[in-house]
């Protein structure tokens, strides 16, 4: 039984003090009121003794009062002296003088000499006193009043001793009251055990036989019947269970293709014997999978494995895959989530060796889409490519680029070297062509010695110029053969979609137009087909020009931007942003110039202005700062800057120098940044944070981090992008995404950051969803420095 109540002594507990404390309670009532009703009849009792007396005195003393005979009225008054509560009369003539006066019990006379003349009776209670007043009339003719004084001692007495004996009774029955319930709880408790003794066993034993017995017809018995139907349904369960298990290992075991169970991090629970043999791993390493995926590829199965839980479908995906065991392999897995309704989520899939397959498909490919020469795709393979180029473009409102290159001098090479030399510069740029491209972008050999290169998503003008250099560059060669040398230029056309053309054969035209007119300026040129985009890259040159030279003469500025306390709205921490104002082209937007300068170098400099000025902020204005609220400010830092050599030393050295401490300065860095190269970020972002600086990740969720990566990263908080704030709270999507992201950074012991925050609406959801710091126009839009010690003057 104590092993019982060690179980179920919270519900014994219960129970008991339920019962004690009803008890107790009406118990409590009743000597309430009783002591209420008690009181109430004594006092009464009193009064209307204390009335009697009073009105007996008053009739006698009429005749002392008639012949004023003193002597009489105090032998009067002096014949209450036997009651020990009264404990003054006092004896009035008709004008209110004191006409006699008594106290008993020896104590001293408290009577006014004159008072106001009374002809009605009254009763008043005060202080543990009570106060008769009783006019004297004799024949209808007022010949003075009486007051009687008694005390309420014996009254109070009697209370306290009825007080006492009730809370003795209370005391009794509360003993009484425990016993006979612990008795009671004991009992209606028995069939519980027999309850916990069965569960016990079936806990150890889900397939145990044991069922619990039925003891009574009650609430319990009924219990007992319900329990014992589950125990039957889970047993038939269960054994259903296994018998599935087997069947699925028997299948599993002997399919031609690799079955595995993982889990949401990735750890494999069960792979079968096939699935080793594709692999060449075991269940002892086969949490190393991943690392034998190929570089390239290993961030796609990454995306992959994301989409299928967060998506909930099955994902295909394709893989190289590259174990010393089992030599360089091409895998195909199907993936489908699985979840276990208790919020643990697992992948189901199969594995295939699809590489003699790819191999096939390639040579089948090759023959009907690439140059035999060149290896490069070929005319028929690159127009079928412009077609969805050009949807995917209008679908998604993107811009493409289309390049066609020409050699100035090829026919000098055939006509002098021979066919041969000029075959082997033929691959020769080819290669370098397919050296210059990016990811995405197309090389395609036309025929002769033409080259069509088509550039996707081409949004930003720079990279148009970027290209055009690198190809103009890639055609430049010098070719020998024995004694002779020719030397080879090229010149280069472009036409954009959909800003020159909208069809692929227009777009082919186009920047054919365009190549004949830069082999008319006299070769190993670029020539655009748009007016317009020639103007954007001469007034690039511009704007470079300008920075450089604003840099010089130090024409940047430093605006801060305030970061509030999202709870208490106070001014907490800032953003350091750079601006230029030009004089003649005004404000120029940082989204032109920051662009502009990480192209052209110039991001150093302008990094290392805007730091340098916040640390003499700091350094001279330190305690206005403090006083406004502001506990430090977050520096922007670009790639080049991240990654440059001892970046760390050199802000060290600067901190040193300015005499400011580094946990007064946040680094703000993107993610993009920081997955180039996930070693040498966490290495720059550990010497950093060794120094003392907080470290951010701005724009969240606008780039592609891992997971598993940003829970290595030195990091202090994630900032998200105002492009999942601006929409809120309208687009429940974006509410979905920020508190997603808030979620996720405080899981990972990060504070969070809102930018972008325009409305008191917007604030108040963050808020509510507990992000700690807001920033944006509603709040603060970016001031100078000057502005902003301005207020902390006023401040």
């Amino acid at each position: 039984m104590s092993k019982l109540f060690r179980r179920w002594g919270s519900l014994h507990a219960k129970l008991l003090r339920t019962i004690l404390a009803s008890f107790v309670a009406g118990i409590a009532v009743a000597a309430v009121i009783l002591l209420f009703v008690v009181n109430n009849i004594t006092r009464t009792n009193m009064i209307d003794g204390l009335s009697v007396t009073a009105k007996i005195i008053a009739n006698r003393s009429a005749a002392s009062l008639i012949f004023i005979d003193q002597q009489s009225a105090k032998a009067n008054l002096a014949s209450t002296k036997g009651r020990q509560s009264i404990e003054h009369l006092c004896l009035y003539d008709a004008v209110g003088f004191l006409f006699a006066g008594f106290s008993t019990n020896n104590i001293e006379l408290l009577c006014e000499e004159t008072t106001t003349p009374v002809s009605d009776v009254s009763v008043s209670s005060l202080a543990g006193k009570i106060l008769v007043v009783i006019p004297v009339i004799e024949q209808s003719e007022l010949l003075g009043h009486l007051t009687l004084e008694a005390n309420t001692r014996n009254l109070e007495k009697d209370q306290r001793v009825l007080s006492a004996i009730l809370l003795l009774s209370l005391f009794v029955s509360l003993i009484v009251a425990y016993i006979l319930g612990s008795r009671l709880v004991k009992r209606s408790l028995v069939p519980l055990e027999a309850l916990y003794n069965t569960s016990s066993i079936i806990a150890k034993n889900t397939l145990s036989e044991e069922r619990a017995e039925k003891i009574s017809n009650d609430e319990v018995g009924r219990l007992v019947d319900v329990f014992n139907l589950m125990l039957n349904n889970l047993a038939s369960e269960n054994k259903a269970l296994i018998y599935s298990e087997t069947r699925f290992r028997t299948l599993s075991e002997n399919a031609p293709i690799g079955v595995f169970l993982k889990n949401e991090k990735g750890e494999y629970e069960y792979t079968n014997s096939r699935w080793s043999e594709i692999t060449g791993l075991d269940s002892s390493n086969s949490d190393s999978f991943t690392s034998f995926i190929d570089g390239e590829d290993r961030g796609k199965y990454k995306i992959a494995m994301d989409s299928v839980l967060e998506c909930v479908h099955t994902e295909v995906i394709e893989y190289r895959f590259q174990n010393p065991n089992i030599g360089s392999r091409m895998l195909m897995e199907y993936m489908t989530p699985v979840d276990d309704h208790v919020g643990r989520k697992c992948f189901i899939g199969s594995l295939l060796d699809v590489t003699e397959l790819k191999v096939a498909q390639f040579e089948l490919e090759k023959l009907a889409f690439y140059d035999p020469l060149t290896q490069l795709p070929n005319r028929r393979f690159f127009r079928d490519h412009l077609e969805l180029a050009i949807v995917r473009a209008q679908k998604e409102g993107k811009k493409i680029a289309m390049y066609m290159t020409d050699l100035d001098d090829f026919k000098k090479v055939n006509d002098s070297l021979g066919h041969d030399v000029g075959d082997e510069l033929l691959i020769k740029i080819a290669n370098r062509l397919r050296g210059t491209l990016f990811e995405g972008d197309v090389v395609s050999r036309m025929g002769g010695d033409e080259f069509m290169i088509l550039l996707d998503d081409v949004e930003d003008p720079t990279r148009l110029d970027s290209a055009s250099q690198r190809l103009i560059e890639a055609l430049q060669a010098t070719v020998t053969s024995g004694t002779q040398s020719v030397q080879v230029s090229g010149s280069v056309g472009m036409a954009i979609y959909p800003t020159d053309a909208c069809t692929p054969d227009e777009l082919i035209r186009f920047a054919d137009m365009a190549l004949y007119n830069a082999k008319e300026l006299g070769g190993n040129h670029v020539s655009y087909y748009s007016h317009e985009l020639d103007l954007k890259i001469k007034a690039r040159v511009r704007l470079e020009q300008k920075l450089r030279q604003a840099l010089i003469e130090e024409k940047l500025e430093v605006y801060i931007q305030p970061q509030y306390h999202a709870q208490t709205r106070k001014l907490i921490w800032g953003e350091a942003l750079v601006r230029w104002r030009d004089r003649e082209d005004g404000m120029i937007s940082p989204e032109m110039f920051i662009h502009l300068a990480e192209e052209t170098g110039l991001i150093y400099q302008v990094g290392d202005f805007v730091f340098d000025r916040v640390l003499v902020l700091l350094s001279e204005n330190g305690e206005q700062l403090s006083a406004l609220g502001m506990q430090g400010i977050a520096v922007n830092l670009s790639a080049k800057q991240f990654y440059a050599p001892k970046f760390a030393e050199v802000i060290a050295g600067k901190f040193k120098a300015a005499g400011v401490e580094p946990s007064l300065i946040e680094f703000e860095i993107t993610e993009s940044m920081v997955m180039d190269d996930i070693d040498d970020a966490i290495s720059v972002m550990e010497s950093l944070r060794r120094l003392g600086c907080r470290l951010s990740i701005d724009d969240f969720g606008t780039g592609y981090s891992s997971l598993s990566y940003l829970k290595r990263f030195p990091i202090t908080s994630l900032k998200i992008d105002r492009s999942f704030i601006k929409d809120i709270p309208e687009d429940k999507n974006d509410i979905e995404i920020s508190c997603a992201i808030i979620a996720l950074a405080h899981s990972l012991g990060l504070s969070v950051v809102a930018e972008g925050v325009e409305t008191d609406e917007q604030a108040n959801l963050l808020a509510s969803y507990d992000c700690e710091f807001l920033q944006g126009f509603y709040f603060d839009r970016p001031m100078p420095i000057s502005e902003l010690l301005e207020r902390a003057g006023k401040g």
